[in-house]
């Protein structure tokens, strides 16, 4: 599925067809949360419990952010806003009904890889958007364990 869509840094394709796949075809509890986690990042083990007390504690808010450790270029953070270059694909929870009515944006050769900023933004946009102060999303992980 992911190659109908290339992109500069996905010369294969993207995954984003697949995100869009399961938000319009899953059956999915409307009261449920929707997240999604890249294959080089990892959670912390208190990712979920985290994010998910956060929005029942701000039951107007539509998307919880956190913070990310991470390994490209020596950054040490990304941190959690809704805003290019400071929230990431594995960072997010948003409420299952948000979600399935923000479609997920196609990849465009012309832009790169900035697709989950868009979706998360407009998720944040469509709703009051909470964040997690602490960083629970270790990013690019597989450049860590490379580079020691």
């Amino acid at each position: 599925m992911g190659s109908t869509e290339p992109a500069l840094d996905f010369p294969a394709g993207t995954p984003n067809p697949v995100y869009r796949w399961a938000l319009t075809h899953l059956l999915m509890n409307q009261d449920g949360y929707v997240a999604f986690l890249d294959d080089d990042d990892t959670w912390l083990p208190t990712y979920l419990q985290s994010m998910v007390s956060a929005l029942e504690q701000n039951p107007d808010a539509s998307v919880a952010l956190c913070p990310m450790t991470d390994f490209r270029y020596g950054r040490t953070s990304i941190d959690g806003h809704p805003e290019l270059g400071r929230c990431g694909q594995s960072a997010f929870l948003a409420r299952v009904p948000m979600a399935q009515a923000v479609e997920y944006p196609h990849a465009l050769p012309h832009r790169n890889c900035q697709e989950d900023f868009h979706f998360i933004k407009r998720l944040s946009e469509g709703g009051r958007w909470i964040r997690v102060p602490e960083s629970l999303v270790l990013y690019d992980i597989a450049r860590r364990d490379r580079v020691g």
